[in-house]
């Protein structure tokens, strides 16, 4: 922390740095995934169908914007196969 004047008052600032390895990660088991498509149909646009309805990006942490977090929450808690994870 840094001390800082603002308005004639010292106040301590605190720098905040966000690493992008910190940010949220999806993450689908193409071994597990069966292709029920739960995640494309809620999530479209961070999960998609292959060609045979697979769930795709597999088997890539893929970086999750702030801004889709709730959505990816929300398929790998309802992944039937438990084939989505967050990292």
């Amino acid at each position: 922390m840094s001390a800082a004047w603002h308005g004639g008052i010292a106040r301590n600032v605190a720098m905040v740095t966000v690493d992008v390895e910190d940010r949220m990660k999806l993450l689908v088991n193409g071994s597990v995934c069966t292709g029920h498509g739960r995640c494309y149909t809620l999530a479209p646009g961070l999960v998609e169908p292959d060609d045979n309805g697979f769930a795709t990006p597999a088997d890539t942490a893929v970086e999750v914007a702030a801004q889709d977090e709730e959505q990816a929450r929300r398929i790998a808690g309802t992944c039937p196969e438990g084939a989505i994870s967050i990292q």
